[in-house]
């Protein structure tokens, strides 16, 4: 029961946070916005603490990679001194942190051989908050959360309420009652919000377990995928469906990008030549496309010390031509912090993923992680840890109604796997 009691606390922390920021906003409140983040602090804090109590629980290569991750986080800020953003190292200093958090949750819950088969009150609101900013912008604004820059900073725009509502899909899974609804939910999400990153990678998701699951039939589903995508993708076109065309957009984009004799050309073209040379009238890729050229200048321009530790996080906005984020968290990741970290960052998450590949809680983890190509996630601080906490929860014991079918593993415990837990003997 204590292990169920601890996962719901830290569940409970992100409603608390999140009723506070959301009425923060609505009421322009400075003291609520102060208690939120200051709330954030604490709760890192507590949990730092719970993790050091709880150690045991933990495997030598989680501990080895949050240490890693979080020392290389403060190399960087001694190279960068000056530069370094400390607010913003909060939310990658809290991605191993809430992980890490949920796995000792999640073996816990293994070794008590019990978990949350009901889902508490509290949870509903993780799910049905965009909802509820939907009305609430409605009546304080008479217009809604999908206008670009308006509402709570978790639902900026259409891609931070879609990343938003994909973590929270993680909840449906602690529930035997509604995970009847888990993929209906994410697919409706994806559908409603219309962007391509989440179209693309629910995708992925299927063609992936696909793969994984029949592996001789896998030839014949991705033939039959790859015709039903170029018939759909044609009738879009011809139709001039939004998210079709504007796929098709990027393709052609990504079709110039690689026959492009420099990235540096590609920086120095305007948009208007752009445009006439991929034939495309897509602007949001081609302006990702010229700024992650800029950001590739300004790393290759960096002296030798920042070549390893990064340019410092949040160099990006301070210094780029435009003063904004890189929209891509992989180039992100590698600029501001250094490619060390970036190949750190980049096994955490697949040894993450690699863990709950058995669950239905791969398919919102794809999903995210491809989204990373194109968005600035992390800078998301709730949904970010939320969906760190998950993957952590879901990496060790999941209860049999979340596996996907044919892939029920037998609920035992590996106590040579931890780290250094005591036998049972003792």
């Amino acid at each position: 029961m204590r292990a169920i009691t601890e996962n719901r606390t830290i569940i409970l922390s992100f409603v608390v946070y999140l009723v506070l920021l959301t009425t923060s906003y609505y009421f322009k409140t400075d003291l609520i916005k102060f208690l939120a983040n200051t709330y954030v602090v604490l709760t890192q804090i507590i949990l730092f603490s719970y993790l050091l109590r709880n150690l045991t629980f933990l495997n030598k290569i989680d501990v080895f990679l949050f240490s890693a991750l979080t020392s290389l986080i403060l190399a960087g800020y001694i190279v960068n001194y000056g530069v370094f953003d400390l607010e913003v190292s909060l939310k990658y200093f809290g991605m191993p942190l809430y992980y890490c958090s949920g796995v000792v949750a999640s073996r816990k819950a293994k070794l008590a051989t019990s978990y949350l088969d009901v889902i508490p009150a509290h949870i509903y609101i993780l799910l049905l908050l965009p909802i509820i900013v939907y009305v609430l912008d409605i009546v304080f604004f008479g217009d809604t959360f999908v206008v670009e820059g308006r509402s709570v900073s978790i639902f900026w725009n259409r891609n931070s309420t879609v990343f938003y509502s994909v973590v929270a899909s993680f909840s449906i899974l602690l529930s035997i009652k509604l995970r009847r609804f888990f993929l209906g939910y994410i697919i409706i999400v994806v559908v409603l919000y219309n962007t391509i990153g989440a179209f693309i990678g629910l995708g992925l998701a299927f063609i992936i377990q696909s793969v994984r699951r029949y592996k001789i039939k896998s030839l014949l589903y991705l033939v039959i995928i790859t015709s039903i995508i170029v018939i759909v993708g044609k009738a879009g076109i011809y139709y001039k469906v939004p998210i079709v065309t504007r796929a098709y957009g990027m393709f052609q984009n990504l079709q110039y990008v690689s026959t492009s004799s420099s990235i540096t050309s590609i920086e120095k073209t305007n948009y208007l030549d752009l445009m006439a040379k991929t034939e495309s009238t897509e602007t949001s890729f081609l302006f990702r496309i010229k700024h992650w050229a800029e950001i590739i200048r300004m790393y290759t321009n960096s002296n030798i010390e920042q070549k390893f530790f990064g340019l410092g996080i949040e160099s990006i906005k301070k210094h780029s031509s435009r003063e904004i984020r890189a929209h891509n968290d992989y180039l992100r990741t590698f600029a501001e912090l250094g490619p060390i970290y970036f190949l750190f960052f980049l096994y955490f998450n697949f040894l993450a993923i690699k863990r709950i590949a058995h669950s239905m809680a791969f398919f919102p983890s794809v999903i995210v992680l491809f989204y990373y190509f194109t968005e600035n996630l992390i800078d998301n601080f709730i949904a970010i840890s939320m969906f760190y906490y998950f993957l952590g929860l879901f990496s060790e014991f999941t209860p049999y109604w979340a596996e996907l079918p044919g892939q029920v593993r037998p609920i035992t415990l590996n106590i040579s796997r931890p780290f250094n837990l005591p036998s049972s003997n003792n």
